[in-house]
């Protein structure tokens, strides 16, 4: 079976709050690509769950990526995320920089990044 995957996923361990509507909670990655995130946790939105994330990148200058996503899948260890848009231009900036520093293969990803100049950002 080949990976038909439109974007390279990484793996990378940050913090992210969740926000699903009734509630924030604070989960943790486990990988993520341009295209979406895998939050790891006991207790998974509904498939199809509309919801907001900001992933703190621990920087002193509050440096975060702020997307709307919708949950894609669930399982057992989790939930994928699939990001419906990226909150201004900023985000998607630190997110392209966390899978470019994370990836293994730096020509493939900036490929991606060349081939793919419109992905949802919202100012």
């Amino acid at each position: 079976m080949s990976d038909t995957r439109e974007f390279t996923r990484v793996v990378v361990h940050v913090e992210v709050d969740l926000d699903g509507g009734n509630s924030v909670e604070s989960s943790r990655t486990r990988d993520l690509s341009l295209n979406g995130v895998f939050l790891c946790c006991d207790t998974p939105l509904p498939e199809g769950t509309e919801c907001r994330v900001s992933f703190d990148l621990g920087l002193e200058s509050g440096a975060a990526i702020r997307a709307a996503a919708k949950v894609v899948r669930s399982d057992a260890e989790g939930m994928a995320l699939s990001f419906e848009h990226l909150e201004g231009p900023e985000s998607l900036l630190h997110l392209q920089n966390l899978v470019r520093y994370n990836a293994s293969s730096l020509p493939e990803v900036e490929g991606e990044f060349r081939r793919h100049t419109g992905l949802k950002v919202r100012e």
